[in-house]
């Protein structure tokens, strides 16, 4: 048992030491440009490929973005909840409190825990709050609407371009497939 979950737990911070490592060495890391080729280049590729690739039921995907956002809305509540009653800003907190960081640590976990199924399906949820996260979070933050602003956003093109090929029912050329295997696999591992 102990086994097993090692095999889930420890890759992912074996990961996590490397990058420590490399900084306390003094190595240089451009925080900017790694998260800018996560978000605009891994993430986006990771999410189409695992969604095309795998043979998910329509409806499974759906039941699981639908309880994503039923999560978001109570994670959203129950925080305005607590902020009124401990009297701090929800332009601060709220945002935080309804959009967890579950990309980094929580789809490589998913992949090793329950292999590419397990993937598919937390990239579904990550789908779900990163379109909500970048729409309603950036409004909590600003105090502005951005509704538009999705459409900046790599990660929704990545959706859109998925539903295409699972809709149609056709299959991507694979060397769109095996390039964004490529690209995707430096945000899931």
């Amino acid at each position: 048992m102990i086994y097993q979950i090692l095999n889930v737990v420890a890759p992912t911070f074996i990961v996590v030491m490397v990058g420590w490592i490399w900084a306390k060495a003094g190595h240089r890391f451009d925080h900017d440009l790694v998260t800018s080729l996560i978000m605009n280049v891994g993430g986006p590729c990771l999410i189409f490929s695992t969604l095309v690739e795998l043979k998910i039921s329509a409806s499974l995907m759906g039941e699981i973005g639908l309880a994503t956002l039923i999560a978001i809305i109570l994670y959203g509540l129950i925080g305005a909840l607590i902020l009124k009653w401990a009297g701090l800003s929800y332009r601060t907190f709220l945002a935080p409190m309804m959009f967890p960081n579950i990309g980094n640590i929580g789809l490589p976990i998913c992949l090793f825990a329950y292999g590419k199924t397990g993937l598919a399906l937390a990239v579904t949820v990550f789908t779900v709050f990163s379109l909500f996260q970048f729409t309603v979070g950036i409004r909590l933050y600003s105090g502005v609407s951005s509704t538009l602003g999705i459409f900046k956003e790599s990660i929704i093109y990545s959706v859109l371009f998925s539903l295409f090929f699972i809709i149609t029912g056709t299959k991507p050329p694979d060397i769109l497939l095996r390039t964004a295997d490529l690209l995707g696999a430096f945000t899931s591992l």
